[in-house]
Order: C-alpha cells, then sequence, then structure tokens
C-alpha cells in the first residue's frame, strides 16, 4: 500500500510531533503580580502621607499578634533543645518534648486569643462611642433650645441657622477624622483608608478659607475651651491640613488669581 507522505494524516511531523513546554508565565500570575505590587506601593505612599500628617500607630498594639507568636515559636524551640540535650538517651525524652510542646502551645494560643478579645472590645468601645456621639450631634441639630448650652454658634457677626449649619458641618468632619485616627492608631483601619479620610479633609479644607477657620477655632485657636474634647493628634492633623491647603484656596472675587505651588 502506498502512503503519500504529503497526506496530513500520515504526516510524520503531525504524528509524532510533541508539545513545547509552554515556559512563559501565565496571564493571571502575571496580573495578580502587578496587583500586589500596586497594592504595596500604594499603602506605601498612604503610611508616607500619613506620617508626614502626624498619624501613627502604635507598633506594639499593631504587631502584637505577631510577637506573641514568634514568642512562643522560641520559647517552644528553646524547652526542646533544653530537654534534648539533658537526656538524649532517655526513653521518655520523646514523651515530655510531646507535653511540654502541647503545654507551650496551649499556653501561647490563649494569651494570643486573650489579646485579639481585648483589641476587638476596644474596637467595639471606639464604635459605641462615636455612635453615641452621632446621636447626641443629631439631638442638637434637631432641637434649638440646646444650642446655647453646647457652643456659640456666631460667625461674623451672625447667629441663625445658616452659621448653625456651617459649624456643625465643619464639626461632623473633625469626628470623621478623629474617628479614622483613632482606627488607624490601634491597627484596625488599614493605611490607605486612613489615608482617604486624610484626603477628604484636606479636599474640604482646599475649598475655601471659611472651612479651615471655623475648624481652626474648634481645635487649635481656642485652647481655653478644652479644644472641644478632640485629642493632640487630630489637633495636630488639622493644622497640618489647614497649612498645606492654604495655597490652594480659591482667589477672592476681582483679584488675581492665587498661584500654585509645584508639586
Amino acid at each position: 500500500m502506498h502512503i503519500d507522505p504529503q497526506h496530513r494524516l500520515y504526516s510524520p511531523r503531525r504524528c509524532f510531533a510533541i508539545p513545547k513546554p509552554q515556559t512563559a508565565v501565565p496571564e493571571i500570575v502575571r496580573d495578580s503580580w502587578k496587583a500586589l505590587c500596586l497594592e504595596r506601593a500604594t499603602r506605601r505612599e498612604a503610611e508616607r502621607e500619613l506620617h508626614d500628617a502626624g498619624i501613627w500607630r502604635s507598633p506594639i498594639g499593631h504587631y502584637s499578634g505577631h510577637l506573641t507568636i514568634a514568642a512562643v515559636v522560641a520559647v517552644l524551640l528553646v524547652a526542646i533543645l533544653a530537654v534534648a540535650n539533658r537526656s538524649p538517651d532517655a526513653p521518655d525524652s520523646q514523651g515530655v518534648i510531646s507535653d511540654l510542646a502541647a503545654g507551650i502551645l496551649g499556653a501561647g494560643a490563649l494569651w494570643l486569643g486573650l489579646q485579639q478579645f481585648r483589641l476587638a472590645r476596644n474596637e467595639v468601645s471606639l464604635d459605641k462611642f462615636y455612635d453615641r456621639l452621632d446621636i447626641t450631634n443629631c439631638r442638637l441639630e434637631a432641637s434649638a433650645d440646646t444650642r446655647s448650652l453646647v457652643d456659640c454658634w456666631e460667625e461674623n457677626g451672625q447667629d441663625n441657622e445658616r452659621t448653625f449649619a456651617r459649624k456643625m458641618y465643619v464639626y461632623r468632619e473633625l469626628d470623621n477624622l478623629e474617628y479614622a485616627i483613632a482606627k488607624y492608631r490601634i491597627g484596625f483601619m488599614q493605611p490607605d483608608n486612613a489615608y482617604r479620610a486624610l484626603r477628604t479633609f484636606r479636599s474640604r479644607c482646599s475649598a475655601g478659607p471659611d472651612f479651615c477657620t471655623i475648624a481652626r477655632r474648634a481645635v487649635v485657636d481656642k485652647p481655653e475651651v478644652d479644644k472641644r474634647g478632640y485629642d493632640n493628634q487630630t489637633i495636630a492633623v488639622v493644622k497640618y491640613a489647614c497649612d498645606s491647603a492654604e495655597p490652594f484656596w480659591p482667589a477672592p472675587s476681582g483679584s488675581q488669581t492665587r498661584p500654585l505651588p509645584n508639586p
């Protein structure tokens, strides 16, 4: 039987070709790696901006779980080495090591669980506080008779519904900023989310001098009124945001445009 060597059914290249190994990285792996690198770069940028603004987090509180795990592993290794060196040929050395490892791991798990419970309770308490604060602010906005008990709502010689609404809005933005700072400080907010809160507040400050004037009077320019209850870190961040936003304020009507600094 004659077989045509050119026939594609019996072509040696078609019958005996070995598939080439795919050495290229799959596209999904490349995309995942690019996304991971972008996320890390964004997080580093957010941490740098937060540090420049004076927003920091406690390293002990943030890495307490990692430190506990590292301490448990170190104690476990030291204990195993100590038992093994004292009686390497003892028949019950393996049982002693097993019991010792179980005890150390159990104690470490209990301590780690206690830490996580305390941190969770701290976060819940923080959320409850701001929920109660929001209830009080809503009551203040609903009843005009209680406003004189809280603050002076005068602005530019006027004290009416307009000045009250303007000041209350600024105070709510201050509360939002303080909430993000507190959550980031105890380790329950990622840097990019905390940076989002900072950018939001800075955008309010960049809209014009009125917002910054009210914010400064609330937390910076009146230390004799206990700074409206804001902590020192929030006060420093407000001052930083107002100072950095001043060059970007719109120029007054009829004047030349305010030059913007180079980024």
